[in-house]
């Protein structure tokens, strides 16, 4: 077992470091802030690093990658990172019930106090608001980023027919508001496995997609690559 808890005590097993593990797709940099924020909502420092790790070389290697030989991963938090027996949080779901029992389970292990606990609990429904999300991982003007983003995707549900639910609302705009700014700072360089077969069979999508974005695109002077549409696209239905 590579990655464990058991009665809220953390299970090493000659694992190497304990360690929480932050990875997403929209690169290291994203990881970093959410780290920061992960910080500053602890009352008190743990005795666990907690890491950034490249999304995409652990999505290729899962549990035999690297990483799992060198550290006790106790946790890992990202979007679609999920990787078999070992704890999960996905961003967005960062503050449901759910997750904040796994993240204080953690802490009970790490013989944090029950006041402890509550202070943290609080300060993760804080600092991880959508607005503060946006306002770290972004350096644009938030509140129009947001406006754009909620009215495209509005458009974008009823040209689809179909209805978001709100904490994959929370992912899509993380993931946007980072996209968005990273197709301005010409950063963007996502790529995505099987392009011609996404652009044959999921034309009505794409063409849905370009038609409810094409107001952001046309503010900040940017067209999102097909590459990012395809990963939208998967982000989207692996929820519906």
């Amino acid at each position: 077992q590579k990655c464990s808890l058991s009665n809220y005590k953390i299970v090493s097993k000659n694992l190497g470091e304990p360690v929480i593990v932050f990875a997403s797709e929209a690169g290291e940099s994203i990881s970093n802030k959410f780290i920061q924020l992960f910080d500053i909502s602890l009352p008190r420092k743990i005795d666990v690093k907690i890491m950034s790790y490249d999304y995409f070389e652990l999505m290729k290697n899962k549990e035999d990658d690297v990483l799992f030989k060198n550290y006790n991963i106790l946790l890992i938090l990202g979007i679609n990172t999920k990787i078999s027996n070992c704890p999960y949080i996905p961003f967005e779901e960062l503050l449901t019930n759910e997750s904040i029992y796994i993240l204080d389970n953690i802490l009970k292990g790490l013989s944090y106090e029950e006041q402890e606990i509550r202070q943290f609990n609080s300060n993760i429904l804080k600092y991880y608001s959508l607005e503060n999300v946006m306002n770290t991982i972004t350096i644009l003007n938030v509140n129009v980023l947001i406006d754009l983003i909620d009215d495209a995707l509005k458009k974008l549900q009823i040209s689809l027919s179909m209805k978001i639910e709100p904490k994959v609302m929370y992912g899509l705009f993380i993931h946007l508001g980072s996209l968005i700014e990273r197709l301005v700072m010409k950063l963007s360089n996502n790529t995505y496995s099987d392009i011609q077969r996404f652009e044959e069979e999921e034309q009505e999508f794409i063409s849905c997609f370009k038609k409810s974005f094409e107001k952001i695109m046309r503010y900040y002077n940017v067209e999102i690559p097909i590459a990012e549409i395809a990963y939208l696209h998967d982000y989207i239905m692996n929820w519906v």
